[in-house]
């Protein structure tokens, strides 16, 4: 009966999604990424850091026990996130981001071969 406090499901009700932030591109107005504009130099910090890869595990959480396909989070990012991301938008972990952060990672092959990511909430796993 405990246990059943502390399931995925019952913890995706207190799971808030950390609202977009606003991008730091000061940091790169003199020198940005060649080929990049301060704009872009900051969106691609801002995919590869651990804020976002919070924000992913959030979303996933928040979807309880559901276990979740890239293509599927990718689907479930909030429009801010969207918005400020543009093209750098991306629903992609890997096992030393997920399990710090309390996701499952595993992977399906599809026909061709490619992986397909699936991504689900541990047991117990609260945001942090």
């Amino acid at each position: 009966m405990q246990t059943d406090l502390f399931s995925a499901a019952n913890l995706a009700r207190t799971i808030q999604v950390p609202p977009a932030p606003v991008l730091d591109m000061a940091r790169y107005q003199e020198w940005p990424f060649p080929g990049c504009t301060p704009r872009e130099c900051a969106q691609a910090a801002l995919a590869s850091s651990d804020f976002y890869m919070d924000m992913l595990a959030a979303v996933i959480k928040s979807k309880g026990e559901a276990q979740l396909s890239s293509a599927g989070l990718l689907s479930l990012i909030p429009d801010d996130w969207r918005k400020l991301m543009g093209k750098y938008l991306h629903a992609s972990m890997v096992e030393w981001q997920c399990k710090p952060r309390g996701i499952e990672l595993s992977y399906l092959s599809r026909p061709d071969g490619f992986p397909v990511f699936m991504y689900q909430a541990k047991e117990g796993a609260q945001q942090g």
